[in-house]
């Protein structure tokens, strides 16, 4: 099975207690991310559809992936399934942010501009315990793994280099701008810290996402060699990685010279 390998390779990397307790810790935080969906992106794409935009695919960020094949347990399926839901919808709630603050405020009339003041005014109220919730999450995770947490001061950096949310601001509804901000800042740590949580632990990719994330290239790191092999050894009706299929023109290159 190719958990046996994940979990001995981890627990050769991080010890037997810490890779123990910290991968069955994760399980408990399915509340966090399940309040990300139910709760933000609920609030977030009323604010998009205010705005005339519409909310981004789900299936462009929550996908399964390899989740059939034939060496995977129940077991296995299920952790994949988790990081995929967990990672994914994170994700999603940090580009629904992007696209929002990409939208212009003053194009909407008053009686908008109050509603999503509003609306994300009732985020920004909902983040806190949200907030407080996940970081004991990452708090733990950080302590057992000794893994870093995010900068939340390079994120803000960031944002403001790139100018996030600049045609959100107002004279009189300052707040939309300053919500809007203070949710990216939170669910980019979020999701920072997950692909640190992934390039860590977890060797698989998505091999055939639609939409294959940043982090996920990321995903493989030293000591996992052999099963790295065999999940990048393309199955029928699957699409290859891209770096596959890179390193495999490489190849091609090569043996025609």
């Amino acid at each position: 099975m190719l958990l046996k390998g994940i979990f001995w390779e981890n627990n050769r990397k991080h010890g037997f207690i810490r890779g123990t307790v910290g991968g069955y810790i994760m399980y408990p935080s399915i509340v966090i991310f399940l309040l990300f969906q139910v709760l933000f992106l609920r609030i977030l794409n009323k604010v998009l559809l205010i705005f005339k935009t519409e909310p981004l695919n789900r299936k462009d960020y929550v996908d399964y992936g390899r989740v059939n094949l034939p060496d995977y347990s129940w077991f296995d399926r299920m952790n994949c399934h988790f990081c995929a839901y967990a990672n994914g919808t994170t994700h999603m709630v940090s580009a629904t942010l992007d696209s929002i603050g990409k939208c212009d405020f003053n194009t909407l009339d008053d009686r908008q501009k109050k509603r999503v003041n509003r609306l994300l005014g009732r985020a920004f109220f909902w983040a806190r315990p949200v907030g407080v919730l996940g970081l004991g999450f990452v708090i733990s995770f950080e302590k057992i793994l000794r893994y870093k947490r995010a900068d939340l001061n390079a994120i803000k950096d960031d944002l403001k280099k790139n100018s996030y949310g600049k045609s959100l601001k107002s004279e009189n509804y300052r707040p939309v701008y300053q919500n809007a901000f203070k949710l990216r800042i939170l669910f980019q740590s979020f999701q920072t810290f997950l692909s640190i949580i992934e390039s860590n632990w977890c060797p698989l990719t998505y091999a055939n996402k639609k939409l294959l994330l940043e982090h996920q290239e990321k995903f493989i790191s030293t000591g996992y060699d052999d099963v790295a092999d065999y999940i990048y050894t393309t199955k029928f009706s699957e699409i290859p990685p891209a770096r596959v299929v890179k390193k495999q023109a490489a190849e091609l290159s090569e043996e025609a010279e």
